[in-house]
């Protein structure tokens, strides 16, 4: 047994890419997961079921060493400083509810319940993350910052209005966007296309700003009660005054379960 949990802590940190300064809190995910599987000397029943006698839930397992979001609370932070913290996902809480995170800027360990996890990146990204932008960005927190856009302050002469119109005018950008970038109708797709990373930002960039605007609360779901489906919508846009592609991501709700 103790050959297995050390291989399977090994495996841990090398998916994690994790140093092995993290290899209790590998272990101690290890052993939570093991007591919420069925056990073939326990006639495949679930440890934890039959030490608690409650019914057995998974909604809260995530990827060990998984990016995540943390919230911080109005009394660590100013006006002015985000609302969350790049973290990486460590464990789960012993005594108490929530989860283990550790900040690799302040180098500290973090608890909480409340974070939005990124299951596809690792502490590697965390690392490439600008964090001063990150800390000091109120409404758009990017991890890779877009250059903003800007527009000419001089007013044109309103008789050539009509000669400035080109919304109706394909440019050749557009017709080589056209060509070359195609919107995905899916999460399993996004992930699969070449530009993964860019639908990565951009669905990054949707969660950060329904955290930032309060849309949504993570509670337990009530009995007798079944939640909505959501799914990513994708769109790529041409913007007028660029000729980079802008991507898009939005998360809604299913109108069907």
């Amino acid at each position: 047994m103790n050959r297995t949990l050390v291989e399977r802590v090994r495996c841990l940190l090398s998916q994690s890419q994790l140093p092995r300064s993290f290899w209790s809190e590998a272990l101690n995910t290890i052993v939570h997961v093991l007591n919420l599987t069925p056990c073939v000397h326990l006639e495949f029943d679930v440890p934890n079921k039959m030490w608690s006698d409650n019914e057995i839930s998974y909604d809260h397992l995530r990827v060990f060493g998984c990016k995540a979001f943390v919230h911080i609370s109005k009394d660590e932070r100013s006006k002015l400083d985000a609302k969350t913290r790049p973290c990486v996902f460590i464990g789960y809480g012993q005594d108490e509810l929530g989860y283990r995170f550790y900040d690799p800027v302040q180098k500290k360990l973090v608890r909480s319940r409340d974070a939005m996890f990124m299951e596809d990146h690792t502490i590697q990204d965390i690392e490439k993350t600008d964090v001063i932008e990150f800390q000091y960005s109120d409404n758009l927190i990017d991890l890779d910052p877009v250059p903003l856009t800007h527009f000419p302050t001089q007013v044109e002469d309103e008789a050539h209005d009509d000669q400035h119109d080109i919304s109706d005018v394909e440019t050749p950008t557009q017709v080589e966007m056209d060509d070359d970038i195609h919107e995905q109708s899916h999460y399993e797709e996004a992930m699969g296309d070449e530009n993964k990373m860019k639908w990565v930002d951009a669905m990054q960039d949707e969660m950060k700003s329904l955290h930032e605007n309060h849309s949504f609360e993570l509670i337990k779901l009530p009995k007798r009660k079944i939640a909505l489906k959501n799914m990513w919508v994708y769109k790529v846009k041409q913007e007028e005054h660029t000729s980079q592609p802008c991507y898009k991501a939005r998360l809604v709700v299913k109108g069907f379960s």
